[in-house]
């Protein structure tokens, strides 16, 4: 009775909140992750716009050059905060630089430039919210973040993203899928320096030194997928400080302090210390699990992260960046599968710890109309599970440890020329990483030594603006990687906007060559494999596929309409793969003959000896056809096609409806032989497990500016075939957000009712397949997490810079 009241009180409150009075008064809190900067250049004694000026944004990670438009303006966002500077030139008039001003999250900055030739120049900075939202941002004022538990939670409410913490298994922190991509394919940056190397571990435990994220779907080197870039406190002028604390169910626990300013000035830095904590759904649990001994299960995750960035300013033009960050990591055992007689588990294990860093330089650099950047990124860090006893049915087993390092570089540079009307482009990237992967076979360590992986990228691109309603793009690159030789990639872009509401771009892209980022792995000894007692079947991690030679045709076609308060944003995609890698599950007998130390018969018989466990599966039969590799095969040629819909609609003056649905098709045109043995659930033309067909979502956001609070609540539907295996699903989140006098106080919670919530992976029968030979198949299903609530309280605080300055400009900054 108790949980039927309390749903009772959640349908109450949400009512309310759908029927609460609109209050008037500007909206306090806009849906916007980063900044916005806009451009206006007018002729200083005529007071007309200049069309065609050039503009340089100096300061971000990434160069920003373009033109302005006939009425004189550039639109420049998603620009991440920070310190910036806006250069322009035009014709005959001499080249401007407006002051240093800083981009707050949340802000609308405008720049107001009036050239006059050979003479003076005035420009004018203002700073106000931002009215405008991006449908692949998240930051800490997005809607998604807000009744989120963490920033991936977030990332996975965006349309064409999939975040997925259990399909590959606990050596992975978590996969991103983009427009159902296979989980490699997906590319990840920091600051705008792309990483290698086995990103997530990194990524896993630095979430709570990333302030935001922003997705790409635009196929780069290595990554057809798109690339996830982490944003982290940036470097401003003036001093700001920020205090986070969170409390929650679950041991949820969270403290953050970070600082950014000028300490001379040329000087700026940002330095933030964080700590996350979490205990396990199953921590404080006493049962008997696969030892035969029946204890209390203690579980908890901690992160502690430390970030430093530098910026130095040399002069107006040339500035270098320095950014390093260290996490060290870790977390306990707790088997959650209960696909067995007693649920997994094999006696205490001590944890595994995760240490892991990054650091980046960087130059920025204007030399007449060129505009350079040149980085060089370090990923390094090792993940252990150290030495311990197994003990299966009260015998104490073999022991078990597991040791991974890895280390690489990444080097990368951007330059830009803007002339008359054309944006030149030329860009290099290189990356290479190698690692160790040590573990125990049968209690004897084997070491594997990855083989070093590269990719090469070489590219330029010429943006041509026919006119003030059309721009065309056209590009060419070398792609190169381990494995899979050198491709030409050409690129097709046109952007139509024939009124200011509306915006339409088409591209083609054509070419890949990417390797395989899987590596080698030591073969699984027989008690590491997932057993499934009900399904007869069983799981165990093998090598990758090296790369193939490979093909890529890329359409897409995106159309946006802005109207009053709001816009709707629709795109479509088809990709035509061939020679890709793709993680699939192989039945083990059609694995080569030297994948086995002493044979495929010597393996099987380890494997039906640990099956045959009291405390696995008993007497219940070991079924050999049931088998199953999981690794990435290579060469095979697949079709992705779909569309996302993305829209912010405003129902009042303080109410915002925020819907997301994305239909997302992927499945393969070959075959492996491999996929084709007895057994096997792959086919030529079906969805490709784990990958569900459509996804949706809904936000409400009410913003109460009177009472300081801004209420939200989210609805989220995943179809079947999804990464847990579970029927067709919906959950409901909300969010609270009081702003006293100082601070922000925000309540979340998460899977409000419960939707599909459990403890442990059972075999449920969800979505049989039909196999190879006859039957079907169905994978065990992973629950839901239980319902979350977290309370975060955040104390951000900055210094006001008074209106001032004389000569060519002044400038102002408001919270």
């Amino acid at each position: 009775m108790g949980a039927i009241a309390g749903a009772r009180v959640r349908v109450a409150i949400a009512l309310l909140l759908l029927a609460f009075p609109f209050c008037s008064g500007a909206a306090f809190a806009q849906q916007r992750a980063n900044g916005e900067v806009v451009i206006w250049v007018t002729d200083a004694a005529t007071h007309r716009p200049i069309d065609n000026a050039e503009v340089f944004l100096l300061g971000g990670d990434t160069p920003q050059t373009s033109l302005t438009n006939a009425q004189g303006e550039l639109d420049l966002r998603e620009i991440t905060p920070g310190s910036y500077r806006v250069e322009v030139q035009r014709g005959d008039y001499d080249r401007s630089d407006s002051p240093e001003f800083d981009v707050l999250e949340n802000a609308r900055v405008r720049v107001d430039v009036a050239l006059e030739p050979a003479l003076k120049v005035i420009a004018n900075v203002k700073s106000r919210p931002g009215v405008t939202i991006s449908s692949t941002e998240i930051g800490a004022e997005s809607a998604e973040r807000k009744v989120s538990q963490s920033l991936k939670g977030a990332l996975d409410k965006l349309a064409g993203v999939s975040v997925d913490d259990t399909t590959y298994g606990p050596n992975s922190a978590f996969n991103v899928s983009l427009h159902n991509h296979d989980a490699s394919q997906t590319g990840y940056a920091i600051d705008g320096i792309r990483i290698g190397g086995p990103q997530q571990q990194l990524l896993g435990s630095a979430q709570s030194l990333f302030t935001g994220a922003s997705v790409s779907f635009t196929p780069t080197a290595g990554y057809l997928g798109g690339t996830i870039n982490y944003q982290t406190l940036r470097p401003t002028k003036q001093w700001t400080y920020d205090a986070l604390g969170t409390m929650g169910n679950y041991g949820a626990g969270t403290y953050s302090f970070a600082v950014s300013g000028a300490l001379s000035s040329r000087l700026e830095v940002a330095f933030q210390h964080a700590f996350d904590a979490r205990d396990s759904f199953l921590s404080g649990l006493r049962y008997a699990d696969q030892s035969g001994i029946a204890y209390e299960h203690l579980g908890s995750n901690q992160s502690r992260g430390d970030l430093l960035r530098l910026n130095y300013t040399f002069d107006k033009r040339t500035s270098a960046a320095f950014s390093g960050m260290l996490t060290n990591a870790s977390y306990a055992h707790i088997c959650s599968d209960f696909t067995t007689l007693l649920p997994c588990g094999y006696g205490s294990i001590p944890m595994t710890v995760n240490r892991n860093g990054f650091a980046s330089i960087r130059l920025n650099s204007l030399v007449g109309n060129v505009q350079t950047n040149l980085s060089f990124g370090v990923p390094f860090g090792e993940f252990e599970t150290g030495q311990g006893v197994r003990v299966v049915g009260g015998v104490a087993m073999t022991p078990y440890s597991s040791h991974n390092t890895y280390n690489g570089f990444n080097f990368g540079f951007d330059g830009s020329l803007t002339a008359r009307r054309h944006t030149d482009s030329l860009d290099a990237y290189e990356s290479a990483f190698r690692g160790t992967s040590t573990q125990t076979y049968n209690g004897v360590p084997s070491q594997v030594d990855q083989p070093i992986a590269r990719t090469s990228w070489f590219g330029f691109s010429d943006h041509v603006k026919s006119n003030d309603k059309l721009a065309l793009t056209h590009s060419v690159s070398l792609d190169s990687g381990t494995g899979a030789g050198t491709a030409l990639v050409l690129s097709e872009t046109a952007d139509w906007q024939p009124a200011k509401a509306d915006v339409y771009e088409a591209s083609v892209e054509a070419g890949s060559a990417q390797p395989v980022y899987e590596g080698r792995l030591a073969l699984e000894d027989p008690l590491s494999a997932d057993f499934d007692c009900a399904n007869q079947s069983a799981y165990v991690d093998g090598s990758s596929d090296p790369a193939r030679k490979q093909s890529y045709l890329n359409y897409t076609f995106s159309w946006q309409h802005s109207f009053r308060g709001g816009n709707v944003k629709v795109s479509a995609y088809r990709e035509n793969d061939g020679g890709q890698p793709v993680r699939a599950s192989v039945p083990i007998a059609a694995e080569p003959p030297g994948t086995f130390p002493n044979g495929l018969a010597a393996y099987l018989a380890g494997l039906a000896g640990a099956w045959s466990l009291p405390t696995v599966c008993g007497s219940i039969p070991f079924n050999a056809g049931h088998v199953y590799m999981t690794q990435s095969l290579s060469g095979l040629d697949e079709i992705n096609r779909g569309f996302d819909i993305t829209a912010r609609v405003p129902l009042g003056r303080n109410l915002f409806a925020l819907p997301t649905y994305t239909v997302g098709s992927t499945f393969l045109t070959t075959i492996d032989p491999r996929l084709q043995f007895p057994g096997s659930y792959y086919g030529i033309g079906l969805q490709l497990p784990h990958k569900p067909l459509r996804k949706a979502g809904l936000t409400i956001d009410s913003i109460l500016p009177r009472r300081h609070l801004e209420l939200l609540l989210n609805a989220e539907f995943t179809s079947i075939n999804n990464a847990g295996n579970l029927p067709a699903f919906t959950t409901y989140n909300a969010g609270l957000v009081f702003r006293p006098e100082v601070g922000t106080i925000t309540l979340t919670e998460s899977n409000m009712f419960g939707t599909d919530a459990g403890l442990f992976t059972r075999y449920d029968r969800v979505y049989p397949m039909p196999v190879v030979g006859g039957g079907s198949f169905a994978f065990s299903s992973t629950p839901l997490p239980p319902r979350q609530w977290t309370i975060t309280y955040r104390i951000p605080w900055h210094q006001r810079v008074a209106r001032g300055g004389t000569g060519v400009g002044a400038a102002k900054q408001t919270p």
